[in-house]
C-alpha cells in the first residue's frame, strides 16, 4: 500500500476545539480532475457579489475579502472541479490553466456568438499581465450577453468588485481589447477507454462512518469499502464524495457535519481510474489521490 497512518480521532477532535477550527464547514463533492461544473464557476462569482473589494495586492482569490479578475477566476475554476493550480495565475498565464482543464480556444480577436459559460480573456497574451488584461465569464447567451467578473469597474469601492454587466458595454469602455474566448469541452470518456484506461463506477449509497484529518485535509471513511485493518490507504478525500440521504438523494447542503452526532451518507459519483487491481482489492483515483477499496463494490465500465 502507498500510504500509512495511525488513526487518532480523539486527538484530532481536541485539536479542532483548541485551535478554534470550524469543523462543520468542510465541503464535499468536488473532484479536482478538470471535469468542470460550469454552473459552479458562475455560482462562485454570484456568491461573492457584494462581498469583495478589488485589489491586486491582497489574497487575490477572496479569502481576505479582496480579489482581482484572474485570481478569482483561477479559484472559481478550481472550486468547480479544476485541477490544482500552482499559483493564482495572471491573465497571461491563465490560458494554459484553461487548456489543462478542457477549455478550447474557439475565437481569437474576432466576433463570436457568446454562450453562457464562455471564459473571455482581454489583452494580447504576453502583454496582458497586471492591470493590462482582464478575464470574466459569460453569464447569459447572446444576443444580450452579460459579462460576470471581478473588476475595477466601480473604481475600487468597498464590496463592489464582482460585477455582472453587458459584455458589449464593458468591452466598449475598454476600447474593444484584443480578445480570447475559451469554451469548456466535456472530456470524451469513450476516448479514455480507447487508450486503455480502465475505470469503475459505483451503484450504491454508503454510510459515512467517520472522518479523519491529515496534513490539512479531511477524509471520509466507510467500513464496507475499507480493507481491514483500516488505515490511511482507505481514506477518501472529502472533496471526492457527494453527500446524500440514506436513499441516495443528493443533499442541498454539501458541508460535512464533522463533530456532530448524526448519521451521514454519501455516493461516489462518476468514473474512477483503476490504479491497481489484485482481484479482491483495488486502488482507484479519487480527487487525485489513490484510495484502496474492496473490489466487489466497484462496477467496471
Amino acid at each position: 500500500m502507498l500510504k500509512l497512518k495511525i488513526r487518532m480521532i480523539v486527538l484530532i477532535a481536541m485539536f479542532c476545539v483548541l485551535s478554534g477550527m470550524t469543523i462543520d464547514k468542510v465541503k464535499a463533492s468536488v473532484n479536482h480532475d478538470g471535469n468542470i461544473d460550469q454552473s459552479q464557476v458562475i455560482t462562485w462569482f454570484e456568491n461573492h457579489e457584494g462581498n469583495l473589494t478589488y485589489s491586486m495586492y491582497g489574497s487575490r482569490n477572496g479569502i481576505d475579502g479582496t480579489a482581482d479578475c484572474s485570481g478569482s477566476m483561477t479559484q472559481a475554476i478550481y472550486d468547480a472541479g479544476g485541477k490544482q493550480y500552482q499559483w493564482l495565475y495572471s491573465t497571461d498565464y491563465l490560458h494554459d490553466y484553461l487548456l489543462d482543464n478542457h477549455y478550447a480556444l474557439i475565437a481569437e480577436n474576432k466576433d463570436w456568438i457568446a454562450q453562457k459559460g464562455d471564459i473571455v480573456i482581454w489583452g494580447k497574451q504576453g502583454e496582458s499581465g497586471g492591470a493590462s488584461g482582464h478575464v470574466g465569464i459569460i453569464s447569459s447567451n447572446d444576443p444580450n450577453a452579460n459579462f460576470l467578473s471581478t473588476s475595477y469597474y466601480t473604481g475600487g469601492q468597498l464590496g463592489t468588485a464582482v460585477q455582472n454587466i453587458s459584455y458589449n458595454d464593458f468591452a466598449h469602455l475598454d476600447s474593444f481589447p484584443y480578445t480570447y474566448v475559451y469554451r469548456y469541452v466535456k472530456p470524451d470518456e469513450s476516448k479514455m477507454k480507447d487508450i486503455g484506461v480502465q475505470t469503475v463506477h459505483f451503484n450504491q449509497t454508503f454510510e459515512l462512518n467517520w472522518y479523519d484529518y491529515w496534513h490539512g485535509e479531511w477524509y471520509a471513511i466507510n467500513n464496507l469499502l475499507s480493507i481491514p485493518v483500516t488505515d490511511y490507504n482507505n481514506y477518501m478525500p472529502l472533496s471526492g464524495i457527494v453527500l446524500t440521504n440514506k436513499w441516495g438523494q443528493r443533499l442541498t447542503n454539501q458541508y460535512a457535519q464533522i463533530g456532530k452526532r448524526q448519521r451521514e451518507y454519501f455516493q461516489l459519483v462518476g468514473h474512477y481510474k483503476i490504479l491497481s487491481n489484485s482481484g479482491d482489492t483495488m486502488a482507484i483515483e479519487v480527487a487525485g489521490e489513490p484510495v484502496w477499496i474492496k473490489a466487489k463494490y466497484a462496477v467496471k465500465d
